[in-house]
């Protein structure tokens, strides 16, 4: 089972903050597909049981640069939320990618006593307001049904795996849309080749 890294340091604060609930007793184990069993787990101080014993969805980033999901659909918590992990093949390190679907980030319910899938593992990092995003993902952008996932630690690495979750259940008839998004190597050669086309365009102009 692929890890690629372990809680980050803020968890123990997170913990704290969880007060006098029952602690879920996640130990970093994952499936292939880079998800918690959640059926181990409960969460609202052992008042949720969840439901999935793996990912509700899973996307893969492949070397050809192709995005693939696959799954059994549902949802982690009995209800509403699907677990979603994220397996990166592409060949460089992932830090984020943008996704959107009907939804997926309305009605979340921050904090320790809700029912993202932090409230379920004991804790989130810091930049995860909302406890959905997880030991290691946060989002931005969220405009509606679209939003950015990010990743900390740097990103997943080449050949590793993570997870999240999301608001409303998975259908795979109709799954999420996802898209990638530059990484900085590629945004600064693009910034370069723009550069050397504003460049001869200068001195095209000043050559007339």
């Amino acid at each position: 089972m692929k890890k690629f890294f372990g809680l980050l340091a803020c968890a123990s604060v997170a913990a704290l903050a969880m007060g006098g609930m029952a602690q879920a007793s996640w130990d970093g184990t994952v499936t292939a597909n880079g998800c918690p069993d959640t059926t181990t787990l409960t969460s609202h101080g052992g008042v949720l049981n969840g439901v999935a014993t793996d990912c509700n969805l899973v996307i893969t980033f492949n070397a050809n640069g192709s995005i693939s999901t696959s799954g059994p659909g549902g949802n982690y918590d009995g209800s509403e939320d699907a677990l979603v992990g994220v397996i990166n093949n592409s060949g460089h390190t992932l830090s984020a990618f943008n996704i959107s679907g009907s939804g997926i980030f309305s009605l979340m319910e921050t904090g320790p006593s809700g029912d993202g899938i932090g409230a379920y593992i004991g804790s989130t990092n810091a930049l995860d307001t909302t406890w959905y995003g997880g030991p290691y993902a946060w989002f931005t952008g969220i405009v509606g049904d679209m939003g950015t996932v990010n990743f900390a630690g740097g990103g997943i690495a080449n050949g590793h795996t993570s997870f999240f979750s999301l608001e409303e259940p998975i259908d795979l008839t109709h799954p999420p849309v996802i898209s990638g998004v530059p990484e900085p190597a590629t945004l600064l050669l693009f910034g370069v080749g723009l550069a050397g086309v504003a460049g001869r365009f200068r001195r095209k102009t000043k050559k007339a």
